[in-house]
């Protein structure tokens, strides 16, 4: 619990916002920062349109070839994901009316993540958003970029949700949004800052595509057939079928024929057992801690299950002392949800692959680590990922309502072999795509900091 003292005259009279919160924290700081800038502001509304999408009752569908990509705020920053509903193309032109456009700011206006900002990346043009998302569309292009850092930054964030009204799901409207001040630094400032945050979007794309190019190279050069997107639907449901057990395991799911057919398809080529190319001890989650509140440079990030997936996590800073070791992962190391359900959008059985960056942040109990052995890294990464080893992992759950992964079932679940250097040629190109994700977070957040500290010195342009 946080104690302090603030005066009477520090109160928000004008939102009546007296929850001690906001008052003892750095958003208390960043508001007051922005309300006395000394420079000219702007509001989003004069620089931009601010718009949701129409509320309408939704038909979604499993067929990929009259369906289309329909996505939340959830979706939006997933470094690593595939999965996401789908709606029905029945809606035909009111989709166009919500496809998402590269280099428009999407805002979130309601839950958890209400006030959340970011930018649509190039590999996301075209995408269908959801009710959830205000959009905020620059009228002039030169200024896209700048809106985009401002409301992505923290400051931006805190003054979106200075307007948060409702009870039990809070929200903000896009007239909300749009009544937000906007310090309009000069033109060379705000153009380095636009361009940052711009440039971090194609550096996240191009890391995307190289990721998505290893996977089907590991599959092209193993010869085994890939999982199509919506294929897993359309073999139809696992129910009335008979096999042998085994006597690790009496529930039916773990003899689906489904993922038999698929790990059929990986023993079919040169293969080995995921625990043959781990090292010894490895395949386990990680360990337990006291998590104290911590602030930097005594604290480190604590990544959850959620957070694993976003290219910037938010995750609860901690102090390091008494932290374990195996708490953290080194770089290269691939990480796998293992606890949760199996909705399908869901990040349980999804993996991440660890960088530079995320090797200094601590990862929860929740998250199995998969330490491959030397050369193996990018390989290992680039075939768990995939839809294959994603039903194939799946197929090890065990538990009630929150699955786990049965250790001797995930023991054994096959991984496709190809010659050295073709592991090589696929470890290096998960690596080039590691460090431009990296490159993206470090350019982006040096960009957003800028922008705060300049904010917070109160100084004119």
């Amino acid at each position: 619990m946080r104690v302090g003292v603030v005066e009477a005259s520090a109160l928000d009279g004008a939102l009546l916002r007296l929850n001690g919160g906001f008052y003892l924290s750095s958003d208390h700081a960043l508001t007051t920062a922005l309300e006395t800038w000394p420079g000219e502001q702007v509001s989003i509304g004069a620089r931009a349109r601010c718009f949701k999408g129409g509320i309408f009752k939704r038909v979604y569908s499993d067929s990929i070839a009259h369906s289309r990509p329909y996505v939340s705020a959830s979706d939006l920053d997933r470094s690593d994901y595939w999965g996401c509903r789908r709606i029905s193309a029945v809606h035909g032109a009111r989709l166009r009316a919500l496809e998402l456009r590269a280099g428009v700011t999407v805002v979130t206006r309601s839950g958890v993540n209400l006030g959340w900002a970011t930018m649509i990346r190039p590999d996301q043009d075209g995408v269908v958003g959801s009710d959830d998302l205000i959009r905020v569309v620059a009228r002039d292009p030169d200024d896209a970029g700048y809106l985009g850092a401002f409301l992505g930054a923290a400051v931006g964030r805190v003054a979106i949700r200075k307007f948060t009204y409702a009870t039990s799901v809070k929200h903000v409207e896009p007239e909300h949004v749009a009544q937000v001040r906007v310090p309009w630094l000069d033109a060379a400032t705000r153009r380095r800052i636009g361009g940052a945050c711009w440039r971090a979007c194609e550096l996240r794309s191009e890391s995307q595509r190289m990721i998505k190019a290893a996977t089907q190279r590991v599959f092209d050069a193993a010869g085994v057939e890939p999982l199509a997107e919506g294929a897993w639907r359309g073999w139809g449901r696992d129910h009335g079928f008979v096999t042998s057990a085994r006597l690790d395991s009496l529930r039916a799911w773990s003899y689906s024929p489904r993922a038999r057919r698929l790990a059929a398809r990986v023993r079919a080529v040169p293969h080995a057992t995921l625990a043959e190319l781990v090292k010894p001890g490895s395949l386990r989650k990680g360990p337990s801690f006291t998590r104290v509140d911590a602030s930097p440079p005594h604290a480190a990030r604590l990544i959850g299950q959620r957070q694993l997936f976003r290219y910037v996590p938010e995750g609860r800073l901690v102090a390091r002392a008494g932290i374990p070791r195996a708490a953290f992962c080194r770089p290269g190391m691939t990480l796998v949800a293992a606890r949760g359900t199996f909705g399908e959008s869901e990040v349980f059985c999804r993996a991440q692959h660890v960088g530079e960056l995320a090797s200094r942040w601590l990862f929860s109990g929740d998250i199995l680590r998969v330490d491959a052995i030397a050369g193996f890294d990018g390989w290992l990464y680039a075939f768990l990922r995939s839809r294959v080893a994603f039903r194939l992992l799946r197929a090890c759950a065990t538990g009630s309502k929150q699955q786990d992964l049965h250790p001797t079932a995930l023991a054994r679940t096959p991984v496709p072999l190809a010659s050295r250097a073709e592991v090589a040629a696929v470890g290096e190109q998960i690596a080039r795509a590691a460090r431009l994700r990296d490159e993206a977070y470090r350019i982006e957040d040096q960009a957003k900091r800028a922008l705060e500290e300049r904010l917070l010195a109160g100084r004119a342009p």
